[in-house]
């Protein structure tokens, strides 16, 4: 999606970095789009989320050096990988070790859980790795 954002296509173009603040911005206004009504439950609470070192997660756990974080944390550390290349990336610990994604994938991924997080309202998200193949976990109280 970020790669047609910026007029290409990935058959053209590998990667979409650098990555400009109007690009992300555009892509986060697209991600916005698709998103569904959020449940009232869901709206405005705490998180816990799963996955293991490929999973957007992880990507904003190592960046933000923390497990808790929120969306204007999310925010920060994205701009702060705007305008980067995929070498400059490569050099960050979100992009080392086995199983890890291409630099290309990290702003998307971000991009990606800062529009949920901004769309539900999200209080934190709580990362808690785990290796499998599960989507994701959330944990709260008060259900109805």
């Amino acid at each position: 999606m970020l790669v047609e954002v910026q007029g290409h296509s990935l058959s053209t173009k590998s990667s979409p970095n650098p990555v400009t603040s109007q690009e992300a911005d555009e892509l986060l206004v697209q991600l916005k789009e698709k998103l569904s009504e959020t449940p009232s439950w869901l709206q405005g609470g705490e998180v816990t989320a799963i996955g293991g070192p490929n999973s957007m997660f992880c990507v904003a756990s190592e960046a933000l050096e923390r497990r808790s974080y929120q969306a204007h944390d999310i925010r920060a550390v994205l701009g702060e990988l705007l305008g980067l290349t995929d070498e400059e990336l490569m050099t960050r610990a979100f992009c080392q070790g086995e199983l890890r994604e291409p630099p290309g994938f990290i702003i998307p991924k971000l991009a990606l859980l800062l529009a949920v997080m901004e769309h539900c309202q999200l209080k934190e998200v709580q990362f808690c790795a785990a290796i499998g193949s599960c989507p994701g976990l959330l944990i709260g109280d008060g259900w109805e």
